[in-house]
């Protein structure tokens, strides 16, 4: 092999024979970059609307730490001495490097990374750009989204329902409030699926305390308070309301609202065990607009109450507002909770380690 410092640096979107990988290769918008680090893995990075930096599109470790990637005049793919570049881009550890003569590595605007013959032809392509139309169309929705978003008015100050009773609660966790009617504390929690044993009166501090086990794992546990006619379910790390909120509306109706470790949620409403409404995980998007619900007998039984507290007409703001399904879910049961109804001692059970 020649002296490497007699190769030119790479430029622009491509490798050529005789140069070296100095600087980054850049596809000719701009958009994609591909770096060799010092600790020896070849990057293929971009930057991401969705998240501070470069997200990272395609990667293979070649050559050891220090080593500069190559392309001789032999059409060999280097990384320092080590011949062997052109199997760990591929992947393919049994092709003779010496059978393959690249011409080229080209960086190209659709996010793919490709090797080619004297001919054009590609000996490997990364094959990542059908990802990368898909991840591009996800970041063109959300900068739509964003801007959408910045241009709706703010809520007026004051315009909601009291949240200090939510902000007692300090639910920042996996959470899930379930609102049950006409039925006593005792019942609900029956139907909650605790035992009739692990009823007691508890405090909130207790139920909060009780909803993580020494190892971390999450406990089922609830505290039922009775607010008008209505009792409300609060599982500060369960799930419990979710799973059973249709049977448990049985001669009744139920709401229910969970909030998961990924701010998924899900936003129910049954009555008598038929379904009224129904958000699952996968409809964040009907839900914070507003939009009537995928699942249910009514689906648009919701949106009188998401047009009472503008939902998508104002901007997002929950430090001011409750979460709009809690909103929601009082404004349909025609309840308005305040601190003194989740003080002293309720109802409660402390279930066991999910």
């Amino acid at each position: 092999m020649a002296d490497l410092a007699a190769y030119r640096p790479a430029s622009d979107d491509r490798l050529r024979r005789g140069e070296a990988l100095a600087d980054a290769l850049v596809s000719p918008d701009g958009r994609y970059r591909l770096t060799h680090s010092p600790a020896g893995e070849t990057l293929l990075l971009t930057p991401s609307q969705l998240a501070d930096g470069d997200r990272r599109v395609w990667s293979r470790k070649a050559g050891q730490p220090g080593a500069s990637i190559s392309l001789g005049p032999d059409g060999v793919l280097r990384a320092g001495t080590d011949s062997t570049v052109l199997q760990r881009w591929s992947g393919r550890y049994l092709l003779d490097p010496m059978a393959f003569a690249v011409s080229a590595v080209v960086i190209r605007d659709e996010g793919e990374m490709v090797l080619l013959r004297e001919d054009g032809t590609e000996i490997y392509n990364s094959g990542t750009a059908p990802e990368e139309a898909r991840i591009a169309e996800i970041e063109r929705d959300s900068a739509l989204r964003k801007v959408t978003e910045a241009a709706k008015p703010v809520r007026p100050y004051g315009s909601g329902m009291a949240t200090d009773w939510f902000n007692l609660l300090d639910l920042c966790g996996p959470c899930t409030i379930t609102w049950v009617e006409r039925i006593e504390e005792r019942d609900a929690l029956l139907r909650l699926g605790a035992g009739s044993s692990t009823i007691r009166e508890m405090t909130y501090a207790e139920i909060d305390s009780a909803a993580y086990s020494e190892s971390g794992d999450p406990v089922t546990c609830a505290l039922a308070v009775a607010v008008g006619g209505w009792v409300m379910l609060i599982e500060p790390s369960g799930i419990e309301g979710v799973e059973r909120a249709r049977d448990m509306s049985e001669r009744t109706q139920t709401i229910t609202y969970h909030q998961g470790f990924d701010g998924e949620q899900v936003f129910a409403w049954y009555r008598d065990k038929e379904p009224v409404a129904v958000y699952q995980e996968d409809d964040s998007d009907l839900l914070d607009s507003g939009a009537p619900a995928p699942e249910g007998h009514a689906p648009r039984a919701m949106v009188p109450f998401m047009r009472q507290i503008g939902l998508n007409v104002y901007r997002q703001n929950t430090g001011d507002f409750l979460p709009p399904p809690v909103e929601i879910g009082c404004l349909i049961a025609g309840i308005a909770p305040q601190p003194e109804h989740f003080a002293g001692r309720h109802l409660g059970a402390v279930f066991s380690t999910l």
